[in-house]
């Protein structure tokens, strides 16, 4: 199924989202049940179908490097295995740093791309907001971190 609302896609099936203006793209991969990732980001590749986007997202083998490719997501988050710095990094009194959070939700209602993610078993859970300008092209992203569980979380950076 797909639909479009002013430059957004989203086609359940794949867990799909593309989100068009100002010349700018984002291509998203929030596939309910795994971690929310983005395909693309940058000048707008128009014409470019459904599945081309997501074959942006299979990397190739690099010789020396892990058998098994590294999927970054969106805040990736320490325990991924991604060379870069976690974008989400917090712990409760130390401990749970690895949050795993899946992707519940996700929606594209107005002109904003909204996905809920949450982590089984903190029960912490994220919303995000994607909004790109329609004249400039500039992104306007959200993170909202709630914590739905018992314990106390300190939240070291979001990024």
């Amino acid at each position: 199924m797909v639909l479009d609302n002013d430059g957004m896609t989203a086609n359940s099936d794949l867990g799909l989202f593309v989100i068009r203006a100002g010349g700018t793209m984002f291509a998203l991969s929030a596939k309910i049940g795994e971690r929310l990732r983005i395909i693309y980001c940058g000048p707008d590749l128009e014409g470019s179908s459904a599945d081309e986007l997501l074959e942006l997202s299979h990397q190739d083998h690099a010789p020396g490097g892990p058998e098994e490719p590294i999927r970054s997501s969106w805040l990736n988050c320490v325990g991924t295995g991604h060379t870069s710095p976690p974008g989400l990094l917090m712990h409760a009194g130390g401990k749970h740093w690895c949050l795993d959070r899946l992707v519940s939700s996700a929606e594209i209602r107005g002109s904003s791309c909204i996905i809920h993610s949450v982590d089984q078993q903190s029960q912490v859970k994220l919303y995000h907001t994607l909004q790109i300008d329609q004249l400039s092209g500039v992104a306007r992203l959200n993170t909202k971190i709630v914590n739905g569980g018992l314990r106390d979380f300190s939240l070291e950076w979001c990024s």
